[in-house]
């Protein structure tokens, strides 16, 4: 219950109303939420799976976060998980993943990389 409430306040921060040039915008967020180890043990099965749960709630419409369920793991083929992957190293901003259980880091796109010195794959026993 507590990863849902987190989710629903970062919902609630990132619904944002602006406007530019008398253009009136909206702009949401939709969210993904897998649990490790009983949705999946490696980044790569972690990643499908949340991939997976992201789009149901994408949906399920604007603002929406939906939690991973093997009952409708087949909706949708889980696109190119390297391309993806590769576009989560490039982001200018840090991206890293983390066992909510051991608080051990199992990702850091390259960004995180080049602030920490952490090479890639070399994340066995550091805690976030």
């Amino acid at each position: 219950k507590y990863v849902y409430h987190k989710a629903s306040i970062i919902l609630e921060e990132l619904h944002l109303y602006y406007s530019s040039n008398y253009q009136e915008y909206t702009i949401s967020s939709s969210i993904g939420i897998t649990f490790s180890p009983d949705d999946g043990k490696t980044l790569h099965e972690l990643f499908e799976q949340t991939d997976s749960a992201l789009y149901r709630a994408k949906k399920l419409g604007k603002s929406q976060y939906f939690a991973f369920n093997d009952s409708y793991q087949d909706i949708t083929p889980v696109t190119n998980y390297i391309s993806k992957g590769w576009l989560i190293d490039e982001l200018d901003e840090i991206v890293y993943v983390s066992s909510l259980d051991t608080y051990e880091l199992l990702y850091l796109n390259r960004k995180g990389r080049e602030i920490t010195g952490i090479e890639a794959g070399e994340y066995n026993h550091i805690k976030c």
